[in-house]
């Protein structure tokens, strides 16, 4: 879950980088240093933001970002039910007036990639995108290295076999 957390601040880095123009603001600062509020939305993919992954840990970080007074964010989150909802569900924000999206989910690539092509003056972040995207300037993807912790989990889970049961496995 440890890295979990880095979701949680490279959202909330991305939201400031977008909402105030690559500038830093101070940690639990309680003066406001923006010149507007910032709108954030963030969209899940079918998981919710309970799921203690990607959903949850993204929206913490709209949290993060929310919390620090110098950042000016307002965030909000919407859950999706099905794939359908994608576009429906930023178009909500969309007419809303926010200035950043968070799309959650690599199901959610394609049609935040379109989201952006069609409303270039918001911005969107795309939380593990597949890839495959070509996307506009104002869409920018988070990928994390998953398969390093998929490594130490198989390594430790390799270690703590005991020499006994090592021939229970070998079948």
């Amino acid at each position: 879950m440890r890295g979990f957390g880095r979701i949680a601040v490279l959202v909330a880095a991305v939201v400031v980088a977008f909402a105030c123009g690559g500038g830093t603001g101070g940690t639990g600062s309680t003066t406001s240093s923006c010149s507007k509020t910032w709108k954030v939305g963030l969209v899940t993919d079918v998981g919710k933001l309970s799921d203690k992954s990607f959903n949850a840990n993204s929206w913490k970080g709209v949290q993060d970002a929310q919390d620090d007074k110098a950042l000016c964010v307002q965030g909000r989150a919407i859950e999706s039910n099905q794939p359908t909802d994608y576009q429906k569900n930023m178009q909500t924000f969309a007419d809303q007036g926010y200035d950043v999206v968070v799309a959650v989910g690599a199901l959610m690539s394609d049609d935040s990639v379109a989201f952006a092509r069609d409303h270039t003056s918001i911005k969107v972040v795309q939380v593990d995108p597949t890839g495959a995207e070509k996307p506009p300037a104002n869409w920018v993807g988070l990928a994390f290295r998953e398969d390093q912790a998929g490594y130490l989990a198989g390594a430790l889970a390799a270690s703590t076999r005991s020499p006994t049961s090592s021939a229970a496995c070998t079948g």
